[in-house]
């Protein structure tokens, strides 16, 4: 069996690396005996590593990886070597990286660079398009039927035991997202809270860096009973906490395609505009509207209560 040396590249945040687990697993089904090496955010594709999903992080911003996205940058001969070293490079484009990227690797002597996307338009999910894509590449379009497993929880191996600590009770809320625009008003978030706790389900509220702008009004809010703020939680132990949790709230953001990466099941609200491009996959539903404020406290509870 094929025993390569694969090199991957997947740009961006956390939400750019969940939509392409899909066809990384697929990957990994295609090369069960290859060693995979993934240049992303590190903090991100340590989950991944810690999966079993790939066996080496780099750092896609490091220094001797910036002449790979300069067309002027002289060849690096440092770079050229350890690209040398790898049998396949697949690279999952970003719209305004993707061919700058490949035309770097292939100056510097990568061999068989494979780009694949971005989409054009917005007819199918991200996570979709990354899925067949990868399989149209491998050959495999024809004899995807059994390859279901892509779309299971990346972590259920992982994080089984930590996970069984929370015993499926906890809720996890996250009112962030990296674009203001995405969020739905946090009072609402709080007033969910609030009727959850007085049905007696205790949770989370999470944040991270990208909503260091809701802190100061988190650090002022008095929880209700069984809830409590947990700011800028290690990512791998969130993940955990995801795979386990009892259901998940939050905005179009990473996390929540965490948590549907996780398997966790929730509910997630979308400007109307990013429904379909962005949508989670697994068990994570969608509300959507032209404006986040437009999407009714009613709405919400009314989908949570269902989950319940």
């Amino acid at each position: 069996m094929n025993k390569d040396r694969i090199l991957l590249f997947r740009l961006g945040g956390l939400g750019d690396l969940m939509v392409i687990l899909p066809g990384l697993k697929l990957l990994r089904c295609a090369f069960p005996l290859s060693r995979f090496t993934l240049a992303c955010r590190v903090e991100y594709g340590r989950l991944l590593e810690k999966a079993g999903l790939v066996e080496e992080i780099v750092d896609a911003g490091a220094g001797r990886l910036a002449d790979l996205f300069s067309p002027e940058a002289r060849l690096n001969p440092e770079v050229e070597a350890w690209l040398k070293s790898f049998d396949q490079v697949w690279v999952w484009g970003l719209q305004n990286l993707g061919p700058s990227l490949e035309e770097g690797l292939k100056r510097h002597g990568a061999r068989r660079v494979q780009t694949l996307g971005p989409p054009s338009g917005v007819s199918q999910p991200l996570f979709q398009f990354y899925f067949e894509r990868t399989a149209v590449a491998l050959r495999m379009e024809g004899n995807i039927s059994g390859t279901s497993q892509a779309f299971d929880s990346w972590l259920s191996q992982a994080g089984t035991v930590a996970a069984a600590d929370t015993a499926g009770q906890e809720v996890i809320i996250h009112p962030g997202s990296g674009s203001r625009r995405k969020c739905w008003p946090l009072d609402r978030f709080l007033a969910v809270t609030e009727r959850l706790s007085e049905s007696d389900i205790p949770g989370l509220v999470v944040t991270g860096e990208a909503e260091a702008w809701l802190e100061p009004e988190l650090s002022r809010y008095r929880f209700s009973s069984g809830w409590r703020w947990l700011p800028r939680p290690e990512i791998a132990a969130l993940a955990v906490r995801l795979s386990g949790c009892r259901f998940y709230l939050g905005n179009d953001s990473g996390v929540t395609h965490l948590a549907a990466a996780c398997g966790a099941m929730g509910l997630a609200l979308f400007m109307q505009e990013s429904k379909i491009l962005w949508k989670p996959y697994g068990r994570v539903r969608q509300l959507s509207a032209k404006d986040m404020a437009d999407i009714e406290m009613e709405r919400v509870w009314e989908e949570l209560r269902s989950l319940l």
